[in-house]
């Protein structure tokens, strides 16, 4: 495991307080189209998408923004997310999760890591594998409500190799907010470039389409242990 990480404090304090904000800014956003609403096992999953420009106006890839509600406890929720050995036993869009490094800091509502992960193949192959290299931080919002926030950094310490290509996950992640003591919903915000000439409609139906996959997995693991 590498321990190194070479960004200054300084940057990740930035890194980290922009992606709240961009975070907290798209959950706000109100013009979103469906992408998917179904329901499977019992569970309801709304994927939907939207084209939110960065701050400075330029465009971003598309947003998908996917909202389901876990019938378990917030912390056993975020846990299934955020640890690599329970992740990987349920999320087969995965073909591996590695925690490079914890990041020290000196906010004790921070906890930040650097976290490797490698995709499987997707859409019958028309998305190939893809590497990111991303920085995530976990935040107390309230008594009630978490955040975990990822972005791609560029770290000296791990360059992009040729195979798998490097992909870019812009500013998201997953709010959870507990509703009762046994119930947590979780909406989750992805914004990914993940290179190459892939049609949109590609990225759409994959997106729809793993993100019922993956939260129906989550909710069967979660009952499971």
């Amino acid at each position: 495991m590498a321990t190194v990480f070479t960004l200054p404090d300084s940057e990740v304090t930035c890194l980290c307080k922009e992606g709240i904000d961009v975070f907290l800014e798209k959950n706000k956003w109100q013009d979103w189209t469906e992408v998917k609403n179904t329901s499977v096992h019992g569970l309801k999953v709304v994927v939907q998408k939207a084209d939110i420009p960065a701050a400075d106006g330029s465009p971003r890839p598309t947003s998908f923004k996917t909202v389901v509600t876990i019938n378990a406890p917030l912390e056993k929720v975020m846990e299934a997310v955020r640890e690599p050995e329970p992740h990987m036993a349920y999320d087969s869009t995965f073909k591996a999760e590695n925690r490079l490094a914890d990041i020290p800091t000196a906010n004790p509502d921070w906890k930040i890591d650097l976290v490797q992960t490698i995709t499987n193949p997707a859409v019958r192959g028309w998305i190939a594998s893809r590497e990111f290299i991303d920085m995530r931080l976990r935040v107390k919002l309230d008594d009630k409500t978490q955040l975990l926030v990822a972005r791609s950094v560029d770290d000296p310490s791990h360059p992009p190799q040729a195979d798998p290509v490097r992909g870019i996950n812009y500013p998201g992640g997953v709010l959870f907010e507990e509703i009762d003591k046994e119930k947590t919903r979780v909406t989750e915000l992805v914004c990914v470039d993940l290179k190459g000439s892939l049609p949109a409609w590609v990225v759409a139906m994959g997106m729809g389409n793993t993100r019922v996959e993956y939260f129906d997995a989550m909710r069967k693991y979660i009952e499971k242990n």
